[in-house]
């Protein structure tokens, strides 16, 4: 198994016009049970309602958690608060990496989880040379996220049937990707 670029893995913190992308700390608590306590923030993520303080907790604790040499949790942070999170996974005999993300509903449809998206898709491609991939899927209902990933540079590829089980049902994902040849050439531009 290759190791990440340097050994490094994946950045700590990335800073873009608005927002940070940051390690996931315990003050982060009530931020978390605030959105994820949401129905409309679990819809699409398969958040179990109704969503309490310890599970808040364990959240938090568990996104603190993750081994930046093979994986990412970082908190959107808009002006010193957490409004949701971008993930990431390295698979890296397969030079791919899996983009996860969620928004706080009060925050939708204001650009930021694009501006997230699209940072850490150039944090993951700059810290992992040999990485060629990197994939995300959305339910089809979803149109907002497909957007998110349109917007990113991400190309829809097909229909998984039956891909998740979301609140006991199992349901489709339209998978995206960006290819790095396709993030190098944006750029250039």
């Amino acid at each position: 198994m290759t190791e990440p670029s340097g050994g490094s893995g994946f950045p700590r913190t990335i800073r873009t016009r608005r927002l940070a992308l940051r390690p996931f700390r315990l003050s982060d608590v009530d931020a978390v049970l605030g959105y994820e306590s949401d129905a409309a923030y679990g819809e699409f993520l398969g958040v179990r309602q109704p969503y309490r303080r310890s599970d808040a907790e364990r959240s938090v604790a568990s996104r603190m958690q993750c081994d930046w040499t093979r994986s990412a949790m970082w908190a959107v942070d808009l002006d010193g608060e957490a409004i949701g999170h971008v993930g990431m996974t390295l698979y890296t005999g397969h030079g791919r990496i899996d983009l996860y993300y969620g928004l706080a509903p009060a925050h939708w449809g204001k650009g930021y989880m694009t501006e997230a998206v699209r940072a850490a898709i150039d944090g993951a491609f700059a810290a992992f040379p040999d990485v060629n991939r990197i994939q995300a899927d959305a339910n089809p209902k979803n149109p907002a996220s497909l957007r998110v990933m349109a917007k990113a540079g991400m190309t829809p590829e097909g229909l998984l049937r039956q891909y998740v089980v979301m609140h006991g049902v199992a349901t489709d994902q339209v998978m995206c990707s960006i290819l790095r040849r396709e993030w190098e050439a944006s750029r250039k531009q």
